[in-house]
């Protein structure tokens, strides 16, 4: 709960970095590539 609670910047560009990927592959998906 401790490291929730106090985010890091590291942590939020993982975080970015995998909703940018499921963004990519639900795109994908939809074009059917």
């Amino acid at each position: 709960m401790a490291g929730k609670a106090k985010p890091k910047k590291h942590k939020a560009n993982e975080i970015a970095a995998k909703v940018d990927v499921a963004t990519t592959k639900a795109w994908n998906m939809v074009y059917g590539i």
